[in-house]
């Protein structure tokens, strides 16, 4: 760049020199005056030339130092990454120990443990929510167990459930929709809990991605009042011991209960199911409550067994409603519901009568 500026000056007092020439100055002095003020202005071209070229040698030098500064920069965080992920590993795994312990304080401190290195690395909160659901599925209950470990062992379960329903609650502001506490993970995409044997179990408020509770066994009660279940949702083949209230709980998706077992009674009062859900060959031991619950789409209770009474009154079955094959033990109330289609009632068994005359 230096010998451009040079040349550039040296073109400019060429031209100038000749031109000046052209005039043909009858004084001499004014000619040299001339001449020299071409010298000046060549000179500054130089000079200005020089100066630029000199910033631009100084903008280069300063954009190298950013460069090699931000490379260094992003060295040191890719090695507080790897730090960071080493330590998150050593953190878990050590965790993870504790959980297998034959003490339960020392399974509660690694329960707390995970629950704490999740808080602070949202990228590894579905990894810490699928330890914790299969330390639940992990079978607790055995005849050589003695009663004080079966008690302790207990209350880290519950523990466990709690950790859980806090971190898939949003606790949203009922005005602007925004979850009001930190306590809520988002991250968390998948519950699997299949086979887990939960207790007094509450995810009352939560919101669900793909949840899994096939033959999951629920010992005492069981509230999904309000939650949302966001994913794919499954019951198949699950023992409700006790009372389980789904009241105003959403399912977005898929949900069965296939073979599903109420033995106490069931409240899904105001339910709303947005796609297809299957109740085939569920049994319901006592109550069921479906008043005002909604179907968008199709719907399956054949070959269901109500052994107590249900009530359908105020539902709206928006798509498709089988029940058929299905026997209605205890009085069955469709009062006021709602079919958008013809419901099929085939072979059907009713002890007591009920008026299907508008079905």
């Amino acid at each position: 760049m230096a010998v451009a500026v040079l040349l550039v000056s040296a073109a400019a007092l060429v031209v100038l020199w000749v031109w000046i020439d052209s005039l043909r100055f009858a004084d001499l002095d004014k000619r040299a005056t001339a001449h020299l003020e071409a010298v000046k202005v060549a000179s500054a071209i130089a000079v200005g030339g020089g100066g630029l070229f000199a910033l631009y040698l100084a903008a280069r030098r300063q954009r190298t130092q950013e460069l090699e500064l931000e490379l260094r920069r992003e060295e040191l965080h890719g090695r507080d990454l790897d730090a960071a992920e080493r330590r998150v590993t050593e953190l878990y795994a050590k965790a993870a120990d504790q959980l297998d312990s034959d003490k339960a304080p020392v399974r509660l401190a690694g329960l707390f443990g995970l629950d704490r290195l999740a808080d602070d690395n949202p990228r590894h909160r579905q990894m810490v929510i699928d330890l914790v659901c299969a330390y639940l599925r992990m079978p607790h209950s055995s005849d050589d167990v003695k009663p004080d470990a079966e008690a302790e062992e207990r209350e880290v379960r519950l523990a466990a459930q709690r950790m859980l329903a806090k971190r898939a609650r949003p606790d949203l502001d009922p005005v602007t929709g925004v979850p009001r506490s930190l306590a809520w993970w988002s991250e968390i995409h998948e519950f699997n809990l299949s086979r887990a044997r939960l207790i007094d179990f509450d995810l009352s408020g939560c919101r669900l991605g793909k949840a899994d509770f096939t033959s999951a066994t629920f010992v005492g009660t069981a509230t999904f009042e309000k939650t949302e279940f966001r994913g794919e949702t499954t019951f198949a083949r699950a023992e409700f011991t006790g009372e389980v209230d789904f009241t105003a709980a959403v399912f977005l998706r898929e949900a069965s209960f296939e073979r599903t077992g109420f033995r106490e009674l069931a409240e899904l009062d105001y339910a709303r199911f947005q796609d297809h859900v299957d109740f085939f060959k569920t049994q319901w031991s006592s109550g069921a409550w479906f008043a005002r619950a909604r179907f968008d789409k199709s719907t399956e209770f054949g070959d269901a067994l109500f052994a107590g009474a249900c009530f359908f009154n105020g539902a709206a079955f928006h798509g498709p409603a089988s029940f058929a094959a299905t026997s209605f033990e205890g009085r069955a109330d469709f009062d006021k519901a709602a079919f958008a289609q013809p419901a099929s009632f085939d072979s059907a068994m009713f002890k007591f009568p009920v008026d299907l005359g508008t079905i």
